[in-house]
């Protein structure tokens, strides 16, 4: 899997890519195969003025062109992190076990 990880309007911490990385590898510990590529977009979007503007988009590129993208904000970027990757995760294990049950389904 690649992963793509960019900040928009501020530095890229270590800290911050290294909490990409993790919660990424946390939300896909049933595997990562069908998956190409994952794109991070890390975004403030007020600046120093705050609130519930830090932004963590999610973009997952699978084998055969299939994609999801999630989208979370919250005033912790850490925590849009977090939770953006466990939604992409869950959708990844739904996406599979539809995969799954197709494949019982059909005659063979």
């Amino acid at each position: 899997m690649q992963l793509d990880i960019r900040s928009l309007g501020f530095a890229l911490t270590e800290g911050l890519r290294v909490h990409v990385e993790r919660s990424l590898r946390a939300a896909f510990r049933h595997g990562r195969a069908e998956l190409v590529e994952v794109q991070a977009r890390l975004t403030d979007l007020n600046g120093p003025r705050g609130g519930v503007d830090k932004r963590c988009l999610l973009r997952a590129r699978y084998v055969g062109g299939e994609h999801a993208v999630v989208v979370r904000r919250d005033r912790d970027l850490y925590v849009a992190i977090a939770q953006a990757a466990e939604i992409l995760g869950e959708r990844d294990d739904s996406r599979r076990q539809k995969a799954r049950r197709g494949r019982r389904g059909s005659p063979g």
